[in-house]
C-alpha cells in the first residue's frame, strides 16, 4: 500500500495508520458477511431485479450483500472497496457461492469511483464511512450513478437525539439526516 492509499484509508475510516494491518482481522466470520442482506433483500424484490439490472455497491467490505443480491436476483454486481483484502475476500465469496461470473470486484477510492460510475438500477451505500462533508452531499454523489428512476439504499449512521454533536463529530441528527437524504427529490 503507497502512502495515498494509506492516508485515504486512515481519514476515510477515521483510524489510525497502526490499525490498518488488523482490518482483516476485524471482518466478520463468512457466516455474518451478510448482516444487512437480509433485511435488504424483501425491499430489492419490488424493483424487479433480473438479469439485465446492474447493482453497484460501494463501500463493498467482503461482498457479503454483493453476492447474495447477484446470487438471489441473477443481476450483475459491481463491487468497490478501499481495502484490496476485502476485495479479495469479496472475489472468493463469489466464487464459492456461484455467482463469479455476475459479479465484478475492484479496489478503488470511493470519491473516484463513485465520480465515474453511472446507469446502475439499484446502489447500495451500506454502512459506508463519511466521505463527504454531510448526508446531502452523498445522496447528491451516489443520485448521479443510478440511472433516472433507479433506486439507492441508505444504511448510515446518525447522532441519536440527546447524544451531544461534540461526542459524534461529523453525524447529523436522525431527522437533520433524512431532511438531506430526500433534499434531492428521493
Amino acid at each position: 500500500m503507497n502512502r495515498r492509499q494509506i492516508r485515504d484509508i486512515t481519514s476515510i475510516m477515521e483510524i489510525e495508520a497502526a490499525m490498518i494491518p488488523l482490518l482483516d482481522r476485524l471482518e466478520p466470520p463468512d457466516h455474518m458477511l451478510n448482516p444487512w442482506g437480509e433485511a435488504l433483500l424483501p425491499e430489492l424484490r419490488p424493483l424487479g431485479l433480473g438479469p439485465d439490472s446492474r447493482v453497484l455497491d460501494v463501500p463493498c467490505g467482503a461482498g457479503g450483500v454483493a453476492v447474495m443480491v447477484a446470487r438471489r436476483f441473477g443481476v450483475r454486481v459491481r463491487g468497490v472497496d478501499l481495502l484490496p483484502a476485502h476485495v479479495e475476500k469479496a472475489m472468493a465469496h463469489a466464487r464459492s457461492e456461484g455467482c463469479a461470473a455476475l459479479c465484478e470486484f475492484a479496489v478503488g477510492d470511493l470519491r473516484e469511483c463513485l465520480g465515474t460510475e453511472r446507469g446502475y438500477d439499484a446502489v447500495l451505500w451500506i454502512a459506508a464511512p463519511h466521505v463527504w462533508r454531510d448526508a446531502g452531499e452523498t445522496i447528491r454523489v451516489l443520485r448521479r450513478c443510478v440511472r433516472p428512476g433507479g433506486t439507492i439504499f441508505v444504511a448510515d449512521a446518525y447522532r441519536p437525539d440527546g447524544v451531544p454533536e461534540a461526542l459524534c463529530p461529523g453525524y447529523q441528527s436522525f431527522d437533520d439526516t433524512t431532511t438531506a437524504l430526500a433534499a434531492c427529490g428521493d
